[in-house]
This record gives structure tokens, C-alpha cells and sequence, in this order.
């Protein structure tokens, strides 16, 4: 969406280029510092609807914190505890993002990965469900309410989510295999069942035969 963006705007069409760049935000290109280094975009730069793009890839950018998962160098409790609150802080002002931007899916997507980061899943819940209800990103959203009712050990609701997420194209295993957020779920079969299918998937093997 945004590489369509550049070309309508070196081909000089304006609304077009405006169009696909919205599009882009929307669905998650969100750095407002590429969007204003671009040379590609100086064709629209006067635009007025331009302007209001870089506010919204503002307003829609995660902030660039570290996440569950990175460790430094010393793996400090401290440093985790900060982490935490660090990410509660900037939930709450994602938060904020989610009522300036009630329709934007991408809003609540953002406010429910940060409520995971801080360790808030219920919350996180309540997030991912409004930004599929608005269809950003089905795919990895169905694979985040998957991630979270497993923080919250609930395996029914997990590995349903887990294999619509897969049916829907969210096909990578490696991240199956190597997400901490799954780590509940490792021990049930269908576990297995679902590292098989995205493995399929992954292949490019789209039949809807069952393994032995």
C-alpha cells in the first residue's frame, strides 16, 4: 500500500497517492519520520490531507520500548519491573488514541499490545476484540486474542482462536514455536495439531487433509 502510494505520487496522482497512504497507516506502515523523509511523496507534501496523514502515523505509532522477551544485559528484576510500568504508562496514553480514533482499527490494536507488554491481559482482551471487530489485521489479531487467553489459561478459548488465526493466514511456525505467550498451551496435543497446520501453511500446502 505505501510502495503505491510513492508511485501514484511520482505519476503525479495526488488523491490516489493521498488514498493508499491512508490505507498504509491504517493498516500499520506508521512511521511518520518516513512519511516526512520520503522523495517520493514530494509531490503531495502541500496537500492538507497530508498534513493530518502525519499526524495520524503519529498518533498510531507504538512508542520504541523494549519488549517481553529482550533482556539486558543482566536480566535485573528492576529492569523488568521498569519495563512493566513503562508500558503501563504508555497504555494509558495509547488509551487516549483509542478515543480520539474510535473507528480506527489499529488504535485498539496498539492499546492491547501494549496492555500485553504490561502485563495487563484482560485488558489486552478487551482491546484485540475491538480491533477485529473493526478487521484490522485479522490474521494477527485472531493469533493475539490466541496469545492472550493463554497469559489468562484459558486453552479452549486459546487454541480457538489459535487455529482461526491459522485458517486465516497467520502461517508462520516459527513464532508458534518460539512465542513465550504459548507457553501454556505447549503440553496439548493440540499444540502439535496447530504447529502441523501452520507448518503446511508455510509450505504453501492449503488441503484441508487431516495428518495421521
Amino acid at each position: 500500500l505505501y510502495n503505491t502510494a510513492c508511485m501514484l505520487s511520482l505519476d503525479g496522482d495526488k488523491r490516489g497517492a493521498l488514498d493508499y497512504l491512508e490505507r498504509s497507516v491504517l493498516a500499520g506502515f506508521g512511521s511518520a519520520d518516513k512519511l516526512r523523509e520520503d522523495d517520493d511523496l514530494d509531490n503531495i507534501r502541500s496537500e492538507p490531507r497530508y498534513r493530518e496523514l502525519i499526524q495520524l502515523a503519529e498518533d498510531l505509532e507504538l512508542p520504541d520500548l523494549p519488549q517481553r522477551g529482550w533482556h539486558d544485559k543482566w536480566g535485573a528484576r528492576s529492569s523488568r519491573a521498569r519495563r512493566t510500568q513503562e508500558w503501563r504508562e504508555a497504555a494509558d496514553e495509547i488509551q487516549v488514541m483509542t478515543q480520539k480514533h474510535p473507528r480506527i482499527g489499529r488504535a485498539w490494536f496498539n492499546l492491547g499490545f501494549a496492555r500485553l507488554e504490561a502485563g495487563q491481559p484482560e485488558e489486552a482482551l478487551r482491546a484485540f476484540e475491538k480491533a477485529l471487530e473493526l478487521n484490522h489485521r485479522r490474521p494477527t489479531t485472531m493469533y493475539n486474542l490466541a496469545c492472550t487467553y493463554s497469559l489468562l489459561d484459558r486453552k479452549e478459548q486459546a487454541f480457538d482462536w489459535l487455529f482461526k488465526a491459522i485458517e486465516a493466514g497467520f502461517d508462520s511456525s516459527g513464532t508458534l514455536r518460539s512465542d513465550d505467550d504459548l507457553d501454556n498451551l505447549r503440553g496439548d496435543p493440540r499444540y502439535r495439531q496447530a504447529l502441523r497446520l501452520a507448518d503446511k501453511r508455510d509450505r504453501g500446502d492449503h488441503d484441508d487433509e487431516e495428518d495421521d
